[in-house]
């Protein structure tokens, strides 16, 4: 089977323009293995697909994302190497969006309460994983004792209270925001 050579230039069917073959994408099966329409074209009727179509858009970056997590997150990384001033501004105006820390609780109060599932979800045993990794010399800080002063039993007491202390504060803190 011959393979036809590539042309040089070709006409857009959208613009009617005569453009250099670097303007057009490479299609698998376009005749002469390039889109009709040049690069320029296919971008605008992108944009506005998707000026017109938010969710599905959305949708559909999301649904990509959650399939090659690895590729978004090697862009993210090469983006912040090229790019670390807007990355930094990014940041801060993140940490300043909100101005008071009334505002920021109450930010961070919708957020739960639209996400009550899933805040749930990650808070539930996060206080005793917590409790259960602290290590002894935090355990002998909490009974303001000396460490070498504490006996294991002692230890293992404070460890439990704690828990008991932390599941009953996680238990009325979900009661207030309900």
């Amino acid at each position: 089977m011959m393979v036809p050579p590539i042309p040089k230039t070709k006409v857009c069917t959208k613009c009617g323009e005569l453009k250099n073959i670097s303007e057009f994408y490479t299609h698998p099966t376009g005749a002469d293995g390039f889109t009709a329409r040049c690069k320029e074209c296919l971008r605008k009727k992108v944009a506005v697909y998707a000026k017109e179509n938010p969710e599905k858009v959305r949708a559909s970056v999301a649904r990509s994302r959650n399939k090659n997590p690895e590729i978004y997150r090697a862009f993210r990384k090469k983006y912040e190497h090229n790019n670390p001033e807007k990355v930094a501004a990014s940041k801060l105006r993140y940490r300043n969006r909100d101005s008071s820390k009334e505002e920021k609780k109450k930010c961070v109060a919708r957020w739960r309460t639209k996400n009550r599932d899933h805040f749930n979800k990650l808070s539930s045993g996060y206080s005793k994983k917590i409790v259960e990794s602290m290590p002894d010399h935090y355990i002998a800080m909490t009974l303001k004792i000396p460490v070498g002063c504490v006996t294991p039993d002692l230890l293992e007491m404070k460890r439990a209270q704690l828990k008991v202390t932390r599941s009953i504060r996680a238990k009325q803190h979900r009661g207030a925001n309900s």
